[in-house]
């Protein structure tokens, strides 16, 4: 069986400045990749081509073996994208906003899908706002709602650009608690962050991203803060700037 998810010596670039050289790595069905790197190492760009949001200069990614298409409709909905921005449209309710994705995606229908609906809103803990206008909602609120959002299609691979800014210690929890619920039914995640707490539970794959290079580091063990911390170190140096 092909990995889940494979890229082959991505390569890209801003105008004359390389960013990505030669990325390669594979993630199998119900894995998880932590993956980190100081402020402009790339891994927004990395994320965003994976998700098909930004192409490559050359290099290919391959779903489930074969190449992803990004207007293919049936590759895209395997994949569910946390970002920056929620994504989600600030002039509908919390609601509203899934709803909108379960009919995009075509997730269950009538009494089902507004069972998962409520579900989902119940994981991220919004059903108290969920008839609020996005607007409305505090940065963490929607850091959430991106969340459900990106979740509720059941995709078979979640990538997530640093899920937890903007969240609060319960939100994190939240986040953690989602990802490994995701995780043991067979979604692979990969999520990048700044922050090594982040990295998830004992037997997290973590890899680093330096200038340009894909680096695996490991896997998260019991004492995972001191021991990523050390590796981070060796890697960027000081401060985490090379």
């Amino acid at each position: 069986m092909p990995p889940l998810l494979a890229t082959h010596a991505l390569r890209f670039a801003y105008g004359s400045r390389p960013v990505l050289r030669d990325v390669s790595f594979s993630l199998d069905a119900g894995e998880r990749v932590a993956l980190f790197g100081p402020n402009g190492a790339g891994k927004t760009s990395l994320l965003e081509i994976v998700v098909g949001l930004r192409r490559p200069d050359s290099g290919t990614v391959l779903l489930d073996g074969r190449a992803f298409e990004p207007r293919n409709p049936t590759q895209r909905r395997r994949i569910g994208f946390v970002g920056h921005g929620s994504l989600c449209y600030e002039g509908l309710t919390g609601r509203e906003n899934l709803e909108f994705t379960a009919r995009l995606w075509s997730v269950g229908a009538g009494a089902a899908r507004s069972a998962m609906i409520e579900r989902a809103l119940e994981d991220v803990g919004l059903v108290a706002q969920a008839d609020r206008t996005v607007r409305t909602y505090s940065r963490g609120m929607q850091q959430r709602l991106a969340l459900a959002r990106a979740l509720l299609p059941e995709p078979r691979l979640l990538v997530a650009d640093e899920p937890t800014s903007g969240l609060d210690p319960e939100g994190r929890e939240i986040c953690e608690r989602l990802f490994e619920r995701a995780r043991s039914g067979g979604c692979a995640i990969l999520a990048s962050s700044h922050d090594l707490d982040a990295a998830g539970p004992p037997g997290v794959r973590v890899a680093f991203l330096r200038l340009g290079h894909w680096e695996e580091a490991g896997r998260v063990g019991e004492s995972r803060g001191h021991e990523l911390a050390e590796r981070y170190e060796r890697s960027f140096g000081p401060g985490g700037r090379s």
